[in-house]
């Protein structure tokens, strides 16, 4: 249970190995280290399960909504 790519390595996100599993380190959120970048599902979470995947992908969904909203709000003011 592997990153099935050096992608996140070339672009330097922060990576989590315990082991078993490497996933791409995010807030609770999926924001990752780099900035307006996401990860959701299996590369940010370790319970490989296509109901979980969906709720992360939900999540980062949303904070990229509001992310986009603040940087839209701050650019009319």
């Amino acid at each position: 249970m592997i990153q099935s790519t050096t992608l996140p390595e070339r672009l330097g996100y922060e990576l989590s190995d315990n082991g078993t599993v490497v996933k791409i380190v995010t807030d609770p959120m999926g924001r990752t280290n780099v900035p307006g970048v996401y990860s959701a599902g299996d590369a940010a979470g370790a319970q490989f399960q296509l109901i979980s995947a969906a709720s992360s992908g939900a999540t980062t969904a949303a904070a990229i909504q509001l992310d986009l909203l603040d940087i839209e709000w701050k650019s009319v003011q």
